[in-house]
């Protein structure tokens, strides 16, 4: 019985995954889109919290998980973890879904080098570290004062 029920939440796992992958995937479409019409590029070099914002609108109007802004500076408090061992300035989204499952979505890892859309279990991780949540929700209120007001 332990066996089956380890399996079922393993591939409940996957297929959420799965699902977030692919809103994800179609998030960073729009997202390059959206790139290529305002500064007429797609590269990602430095747009990682107007990604953020996207996705996470995206995430909190269609689906029901609990969605977190996260990310760091780089240079001590959080941030991305190139494969140089680096530490990069970023931010990413970290969400929950219903079955408690939690997960790391970003969408604009490619600038370090890595895949366009990162969905990874957050007891995988090993490349984000978070800084001071207080820094980070500080950062998109201002963010979001700057950009929309």
């Amino acid at each position: 019985l332990k066996m089956d029920e380890f399996v079922r939440n393993l591939m409940n796992r996957m297929e959420e995954r799965q699902k977030i992958a692919e809103m994800g995937g179609q998030i960073r479409h729009i997202f390059l889109q959206m790139l290529e019409d305002s500064i007429k590029s797609t590269d990602t070099k430095g747009s990682c919290a107007y990604a953020c914002y996207l996705a996470k609108q995206s995430f909190d109007k269609f689906t029901d998980y609990n969605v977190v802004y996260r990310g760091g500076d780089g240079q001590g408090d959080g941030g991305y973890l190139d494969d140089q061992g680096q530490s990069q300035g970023h931010y990413w989204l970290e969400l929950t879904t219903t079955l408690g499952n939690s997960f790391i979505v970003d969408l604009t890892a490619d600038q370090f080098g890595d895949e366009p859309v990162v969905v990874m279990p957050l007891a995988e991780n090993n490349k984000y570290i978070s800084g001071c949540q207080d820094i980070i929700d500080d950062h998109f209120t201002d963010f979001l004062n700057q950009t929309l007001y």
